[in-house]
């Protein structure tokens, strides 16, 4: 199975984002997966979140020799160098995204390189952001192309039977039980880029 990261950033999280690139850049290195890294945004009209999902398609319609595309948030760092993408790969639905308290998460998500993925990634793009007014309904607050697509998800069941999820175990974020085993760490933004770039240091020296 051909795997490539995507991983997108601009100067405002350059930080965190180089420490990120890093660390991914060595476990493709290790596994024979593919790595991209973008400087620069498809949407600067809209948050970062949606210039990634507009790279997500490009890279899906440039590179037909890969089976499936991961999203890397810059916030986002992998602390088990061993853990094999493929098995957890092997499921029958075309989008997996990452979990949280408010359910699905798209920090960190795999894209299935079909038609239909990258289809879906341009449609939340050309979408760009839900109403305030809206907000209640999901995640409470603008969680910009996670509202999006979990409004998809809830009025259109052909987007809701592709769309899966992985269990924070695997991928732990700030309120997750802690797991010895997980494969990444996904901080949040919104907890100081300071805060989580000296976290994500202590995570680089602690797993080497």
């Amino acid at each position: 199975m051909n795997v490539k990261i995507v991983l997108l950033y601009d100067e405002n999280r350059a930080e965190i984002g180089r420490l990120t690139e890093g660390v991914a850049r060595a476990f493709c290195t290790r596994h024979g997966h593919e790595f991209v890294v973008y400087n620069r945004l498809f949407r600067p009209d809209l948050p970062v979140a949606f210039s990634t999902m507009e790279a997500m398609a490009v890279e899906m319609e440039t590179n037909p020799h890969i089976d499936w595309f991961m999203r890397l948030d810059a916030d986002s760092i992998i602390v088990d160098p061993h853990f094999k993408l493929p098995a957890l790969l092997d499921t029958k639905h075309s989008f997996l995204g990452t979990s949280d308290h408010n359910g699905l998460c798209t920090g960190v998500f795999w894209a299935k390189n079909s038609g239909w993925a990258a289809q879906l990634l341009r449609t939340i793009s050309f979408l760009g952001e839900m109403d305030a007014k809206h907000w209640g309904e999901f995640d409470g607050r603008n969680t910009w192309d996670q509202n999006t697509l979990k409004a998809l998800i809830k009025y259109f069941p052909r987007v809701k039977k592709h769309v899966g999820t992985v269990i924070d175990a695997i991928v732990q974020n700030p309120r997750s039980k802690f797991n010895q085993g997980a494969f990444m760490m996904h901080y949040w933004s919104n907890s100081g880029q300071e805060m989580i770039a000296a976290k994500m240091r202590f995570m680089c020296s602690s797993t080497k």
